[in-house]
């Protein structure tokens, strides 16, 4: 007796696909919020300068009776900063919105909105990135020194803190004038009561890190019996006069071990074969050129960036366009 089977009508089947798209992983945008912004006037150029001037020193001596004190000299410093120009866009062809079935405009729009944020973000931890003051915990010499158990702890920060206020740097939300003379018997609104009040620094710290210090036997010990207030964006709490906000855009370092080479005698040239160690931070490349370009079909091992690397062409007669500068 015949049966028709599924086999049979394969080319009969509508495949079925969601009109409700996935979401894409979270990003925390933190640090940007802590800059001050800043505006050009129109026709002034891209050069931002901002001055400083510099305290003047104390007198070392009493005046004496007819002879006039000798002055002081006044100087200043200044630094610069250029604007730079950010944008982006996303090109669609009429066919490609008219046969594709999730709203691509609308989806474009949503994409390039994410990205103006987190171009923002990027760049401003780019510039802090810059700086060359790097502490590391436990007294380590440098990044590779760390070891495991190398993680952030309440005398780190205590210490990083007591620098701070040594060199006089400005706290976040402070309205103290440039030289701060307190009452003895006034005292310090209460952190627990009014948080909005206290001028403080700011931490933005990685995921994982702010994991690490929430371990800290001190800090949960502490926290167990305080109310934690967020004011900030994914603000993980306060310790020591120092409010601390998680991010997992924080830059990141893979460490890798050491490749010992050893010398090798005999052979020929033409007998070696090149090969190509693959390490995690060549996969992350190969991974964002992929997110935006087409790589060939060849071997990971052939790779070459200027070789492989395609620019994707748009051809249409007409396209839409979405850009944001």
């Amino acid at each position: 007796m015949p049966v028709n089977v599924s086999t049979q009508f394969t080319a009969d089947v509508e495949n079925y696909i969601a009109d409700k798209t996935l979401p894409i992983a979270r990003r925390q945008l933190v640090v940007y919020q802590f800059g001050d912004p800043l505006e050009l006037p129109k026709g002034r150029g891209t050069t931002y300068t901002a001055t400083r001037f510099n305290r003047v020193p104390l007198p070392f001596a009493p005046l004496s009776e007819g002879v006039p004190p000798v002055g002081q000299t006044m100087t200043f410093v200044q630094v610069s900063a250029t604007a730079l120009q950010w944008g982006d866009k996303i090109t669609l062809t009429d066919v490609a919105e008219l046969t594709i079935k999730h709203p691509l405009f609308q989806k474009a729009i949503e994409l390039i909105g994410l990205q103006a944020g987190e171009t923002l973000e990027r760049n401003t931890f780019n510039n802090l990135m810059a700086t060359t003051q790097v502490n590391f915990v436990n007294s380590r010499a440098n990044r590779a020194a760390l070891v495991s158990g190398d993680v952030i702890n309440t005398f780190e920060l205590i210490r990083a803190r007591a620098t701070l206020d040594t060199l006089g740097a400005i706290r976040f939300d402070s309205a103290d004038p440039t030289d701060t003379k307190k009452d003895a018997g006034a005292g310090e609104p209460e952190a627990s009561n009014s948080p909005r009040n206290m001028s403080h620094y700011v931490s933005v710290m990685h995921t994982l890190v702010e994991a690490d210090f929430t371990q800290n036997s001190d800090v949960k010990l502490a926290w167990s019996y305080s109310d934690l207030y967020r004011l900030y964006n994914d603000e993980a709490g306060e310790w020591g006069g120092i409010r601390f906000c998680r991010s997992n855009l924080v830059p990141t370092f893979t460490a890798m071990a050491q490749i010992g080479g050893s010398a090798v005698s005999g052979g020929t040239l033409s007998s070696l074969r090149p090969t190509l160690r693959i390490s995690t931070r060549v996969r992350l490349h190969l991974l964002a050129l992929a997110s935006c370009s087409r790589l060939t079909k060849r071997s990971v091992s052939s790779y070459h960036p200027s070789r492989d690397l395609r620019t994707m062409s748009m051809l249409a007669l007409r396209r839409r366009q979405l850009i944001w500068d």
